[in-house]
């Protein structure tokens, strides 16, 4: 026999169930709880477990969640939630539980990223009642595949709500730049790759690191944070960066949410990453590290697309000494490419600069708090 709800909160609300098993992730609908919060109809959870080690409390502490109650995930289960909500592609087996309370909450994703990887196109999403769709590139990915169905009422065209800080004037180059410790005078480059395996990094990353650094330009570098996961890489890259970190030019970003240095930089480098795509938002230049196993990584990503828009939005390098020069040439000439980015922008993305508010009118929605 099922499991009744345990009782949760003040009567009359709708309570709603964040979850996160990375502080990435959190970031991604950090925007949203953000606006919700001051909504009085509505009461705010959020659970999460980062690496088997750290919990609800402590993930959100490293973002810093305001009008948002941490519960712990076990004790989750046994609540029964308006609306379950996640940036992560699997559900922890236990919210599918059937004899758990949280297995009859409607479920929500949000997506954590638009990448040609198309990770999050895959038959688990049809585990999902509604679906936070980024951009019409994504959408037909779903669509067209099965996933979801075109006609369902769970899909809301609503794109990136962690993106619009990019566009909607809120942010202060000036003050980044100055918190980042590096000099206005120059121009920045920031390099984010992807964790894939092999990665361009393992293939000639002491040289591209060297070469970046010795640039004529400051340089942020923006890991995904697997790479500092000893899980998952025999590199140690915290003690690979640290000699990088105290040179005057270079400062590697250890904040989970990569907006701000996205906005404080010139030029991104990236390679399969959705962040690069974030990054066109602004319509700067960006230069892409080839993909040093290509047939490999289509065996991962069923769905990997390196045709319709791939790496075609910048220039392209396969080694250190390729990336270095792309990167001088796109600083000179920052409109090469320029109509590329646009239309990319136009197919990945809904309401640039202004997805969170359709990401709350959504939810607004779905909770039948709004017609």
């Amino acid at each position: 026999m099922p499991l009744p709800a345990l009782p949760l909160g003040r009567p009359g609300t709708k309570k709603l169930l964040f979850y996160a098993e990375s502080p990435v992730k959190l970031a991604i609908f950090k925007p949203l709880l953000r606006e919700l919060a001051k909504d009085a109809h509505i009461e705010l959870y959020f659970a999460g477990k980062l690496r088997g080690d750290i919990g609800s409390k402590g993930m959100a502490d490293l973002l810093g969640l305001d009008g948002v109650r941490t519960i712990r995930r076990g004790w989750s289960t046994l609540h029964r939630f308006d609306l379950w909500v996640t940036a992560d592609y699997e559900i922890w087996a236990p919210y599918e539980n059937a004899m758990l309370p949280a297995s009859r909450v409607p479920k929500l994703q949000m997506f954590h990223g638009a990448s040609v990887r198309n990770g999050a196109v895959a038959p688990k999403m049809k585990r999902f009642d509604h679906w936070f769709v980024i951009g019409p590139y994504m959408e037909r990915a779903l669509v067209s595949n099965g996933y979801v169905r075109a006609d369902d009422p769970g899909l809301h065209r609503v794109g990136m709500p962690k993106t619009d800080r990019l566009l909607d004037g809120s942010l202060d180059r000036a003050a980044i730049t100055k918190a980042l410790r590096i000099d206005p005078s120059r121009k920045t480059v920031m390099l984010a790759p992807t964790w894939m395996k092999p990665s361009p990094l393992d293939e000639y990353g002491d040289a591209l690191l060297e070469g970046l650094a010795n640039g004529p330009w400051n340089l942020l570098i923006k890991l995904h944070d697997k790479f500092f996961d000893p899980r998952f890489n025999v590199t140690d890259w915290n003690a690979k960066l640290a000699p990088f970190d105290a040179r005057p030019n270079v400062r590697v970003v250890r904040d989970y949410d990569a907006v701000p240095a996205m906005f404080a930089s010139d030029l991104l480098i990236s390679d399969v990453s959705s962040i690069a795509n974030e990054f066109a938002l602004l319509d700067r230049p960006l230069v892409y590290l080839r993909v040093p196993d290509e047939d490999k990584l289509r065996g991962r990503y069923k769905h990997m697309d390196l045709d319709t828009w791939g790496q075609r939005a910048g220039e392209t390098a396969g080694d250190a000494a390729e990336c270095v020069e792309a990167v001088r040439r796109s600083l000179a000439n920052p409109d090469a490419h320029a109509d590329v980015r646009r239309a990319l922008v136009k197919d990945i993305f809904y309401n640039p600069g202004s997805a969170t508010r359709a990401a709350v009118d959504a939810v607004l929605s779905i909770l039948a708090l709004r017609g």
